[in-house]
């Protein structure tokens, strides 16, 4: 299940699936999370508060399964350099992690 709260990139989500996957249109900080062994944030995180991002990864972590795994992506302005072009009007690295301990 994928989550994406712009209308237009949940339905190219769709078309390009072509029914793999179920895309719902939702607000991430509020939509209901399934139980699942991964979980993926490409580019959200950035976009909420510090408060706000506590609270979807604490969400995310109870909704993994045991042994579950997040992959996460986002922009790191800080590492400076040049990279992927994030919001911020300059090129950013991307800055990746998997781990959440259960």
């Amino acid at each position: 299940m994928g989550i994406e709260p712009r209308p237009e990139l949940a339905e190219s989500a769709r078309l390009a699936l072509a029914g793999q996957a179920e895309i719902v249109t939702a607000d991430p900080r509020h939509a209901s999370l399934p139980a699942c062994r991964t979980a993926v944030l490409l580019d959200v995180l950035l976009r909420l508060e510090r408060e706000e991002q506590d609270r979807l990864l604490e969400r995310l972590a109870a909704a993994l399964e045991e042994g579950g795994r997040l992959i996460l992506r986002e922009p790191d302005a800080g590492l400076g350099g040049s990279g992927w072009p994030c919001g911020c009007g300059r090129a950013c690295p991307v800055a990746t992690q998997t781990a959440l301990p259960h």
